[in-house]
């Protein structure tokens, strides 16, 4: 083990300070490097207009109206199933939930029927 006068004489020297400083550089260079902080992923939910029954082939859905709510990160929106594939960088990673009013209407007439 090192004596404490000889490790003062190395610090003096700059020994031990190279090696701090080399790691402070090190974890800067670390933080430096982090990816930006994104801002959190959206919660949209509403009703979605679907495409006939009858179709067949590839659908997506497209926000056709939003409306912010006094909740952060949470948009009331109407939705509407549209033909073809989604456009390109169209993901924007927000959580949807869509509701479709002829479901709506299924369980109505089940409730009313019993």
């Amino acid at each position: 083990m090192q004596s404490v006068r000889a490790a003062r004489l190395e610090f003096a020297a700059g020994g031990t300070r190279k090696c701090m400083k080399a790691a402070l550089l090190a974890r800067l260079a670390k933080l430096e490097n982090r990816p930006e902080m994104i801002e959190p992923a959206a919660m949209r939910y509403g009703w979605v207009k679907p495409l006939p029954a009858g179709f067949i082939g590839e659908r997506h859905v497209a926000i056709i109206k939003r409306t912010p709510t006094d909740r952060p990160n949470v948009e009331w929106c109407e939705f509407e199933e549209r033909v073809g594939p989604p456009p390109p960088n169209s993901d924007d990673g927000s959580f949807c939930i869509y509701m479709d009013a002829g479901e709506q209407r299924d369980e109505t007439a089940l409730q009313e029927k019993q």
